[in-house]
């Protein structure tokens, strides 16, 4: 596995390299295919197609001024524009086909160069995802769904039976078997990462839909095998190279006439922009201002990278995390009924006093550790409900207040809309729900306008208190007393004594 600030940092290099990209990538490459990290340069071979797409793209769009173009189309222009656009897909198609044989063919050589046998599928995985991902975004036509296009083919990559599931023409089969080995054999990840976006999309709105239980079991078990970059990838975070690259955004002129940086920033790599991604909205063109269905795409639509801006979810972040307390919950529990008692260690030294004292603890200490079924379900139920009082109180203390201006009140204090929901959904014994923050059960104790004793009650009910000894939490609880909830207000006055507001994470787009 590639180490991830170093991988971070090449990517920044990379995608902001201008012409001397194509000479950097061919370096990267034979990097990789040197320390064996094949997971390091299938990912990054992806974001080099994809910047090389996306520049394509955006030239065009600047070209032709397509951010200008009205969401609705009449037919007669709609279906000129379309074509237009089809033309010049058809013209880079093969320009962006002639540039992933070029990458295959530096792998070709370096094997060649260094006498060695190179690894069994690793053209065909190199070849099938850049293929599928350039295919997507250079073709458009009524019966094709570009998206998932590129994700029917990671997972006909990432597991065996969709090659058959997917309809893989017959003359391919073996080579997405090979594929399919090389990327189990090496761990190669991306694949993986693109299934786990699917998966994410389709239990994160059917949740509760018995249907999909078998697509939240297979995101389960790809996250947990997930290295950290791509579990930050999926949340939708920022990544940040070191700080020794910075990139100046503004100059000015030195007394003898050179230039000279005025203002620097970290950069940012914008993986999003090239790798599957969620969305806040993501406007359909299907429909004109009638509700009838065009008889083309218009071309915002033909022109993107494709499984960027792939669908709407507001929530990823918590879903994510709720997910891994879960995965979290489920090993806790299989460590409980795995539990043997084992007998207590100590040294047979003759005349080592240490050892006969632990011999005498031994004694009173083994055969006590013993833990029947059902003590074991005992706890395993007490770890599961741990959460279900919170929820019960919450419930208490919402009677006679409407749960729409409680709603409203948190959201201006920056929280999710579905934030109280959740908390409000703890009970039920719902194993891996994760602990509500400290501060988001205190906007809710605002928000329902609750006393200092319901509010220490609900904070203890999942393991916090007002601290004496913290000048943040007696500033809280002083307003609290005083019957002062208004979220805004408190904040204005924390702020005010350097100390950090009430708030929930702000959703990233």
């Amino acid at each position: 596995m590639f180490k991830t600030q170093e991988f971070i940092d090449k990517c920044d290099v990379l995608l902001n390299a201008g012409e001397e990209c194509e000479k950097l990538f061919k370096t990267y490459l034979k990097e990789y295919l040197l320390t064996k990290d094949y997971d390091a340069l299938v990912t990054l071979y992806g974001l080099y197609l994809n910047r090389e797409i996306r520049i394509r793209i955006c030239e065009y769009r600047r070209q032709h001024n397509v951010e200008a173009l009205p969401e609705h189309l009449s037919s007669r222009e709609g279906i000129k524009l379309c074509n237009e656009v089809r033309e010049w897909q058809k013209c880079k198609k093969d320009e962006l086909l002639n540039l992933a044989d070029q990458a295959i063919g530096v792998i070709r050589d370096f094997y060649q160069e260094q006498h060695k046998e190179m690894p069994e599928g690793i053209i065909e995985c190199l070849t099938y995802t850049g293929h599928s991902w350039i295919y997507s975004a250079m073709m458009t036509h009524e019966a094709f769904e570009r998206d998932w296009d590129v994700i029917s083919t990671m997972f006909a990559l990432a597991y065996e039976p969709h090659i058959q599931i997917q309809m893989i023409r017959s003359e391919f089969v073996n080579d997405y078997k090979a594929a399919n080995r090389f990327i189990r054999e090496n761990k190669i990840y991306l694949p993986y990462y693109y299934v786990a976006v699917w998966d994410i999309w389709k239990t994160g709105v059917n949740y509760k839909d018995k249907r999909y239980e078998y697509n939240r079991s297979r995101l389960k078990q790809i996250v947990r095998g997930l290295p950290g970059f791509y579990r930050e990838l999926l949340s939708g975070s920022y990544f940040y190279p070191t700080k020794e690259r910075v990139r100046t955004i503004a100059s000015g002129i030195g007394e003898n006439g050179e230039v000279v940086p005025i203002v620097t920033q970290l950069a940012e790599v914008p993986f999003y922009r090239y790798l599957p991604t969620f969305v806040r909205n993501k406007p359909a063109f299907e429909n004109d201002r009638n509700g009838l269905r065009n008889e083309f795409f218009h071309p915002r639509q033909m022109l993107e990278v494709p499984c960027t801006n792939l669908f709407t979810r507001l929530d990823v972040e918590l879903y994510l995390n709720n997910l891994y307390k879960e995965i979290e919950m489920e090993r806790l529990q299989k460590r409980i009924i795995d539990y043997e008692p084992q007998n207590f260690m100590y040294s047979d030294s003759k005349g080592d006093r240490k050892a006969k004292a632990c011999k005498r603890v031994s004694k009173k200490v083994n055969g006590m550790l013993d833990l029947t079924e059902s003590k074991k379900r005992e706890i395993i139920a007490r770890l599961e409900n741990r959460l279900s009082k919170t929820a019960e109180l919450v419930y208490t203390f919402e009677k006679g207040k409407k749960p729409n201006e409680v709603v409203k009140k948190l959201e201006d204090a920056g929280y999710a809309r579905k934030t109280y929901y959740d908390i409000k959904s703890l009970s039920g014994g719902q194993a891996g729900k994760s602990v509500p923050a400290k501060d988001t059960l205190i906007a809710v104790a605002c928000a329902l306008e609750l006393t200092i004793e319901q509010t220490k009650k609900l904070l203890y009910s999942s393991g916090y208190i007002f601290s004496p000894a913290v000048e943040r939490d007696v500033v809280i609880e002083y307003f609290l007393e005083k019957g002062m909830h208004n979220i805004v207000h408190i904040n204005l006055f924390l702020d005010y004594l350097g100390l950090k507001p009430i708030e929930g994470k702000k959703r990233k787009k």
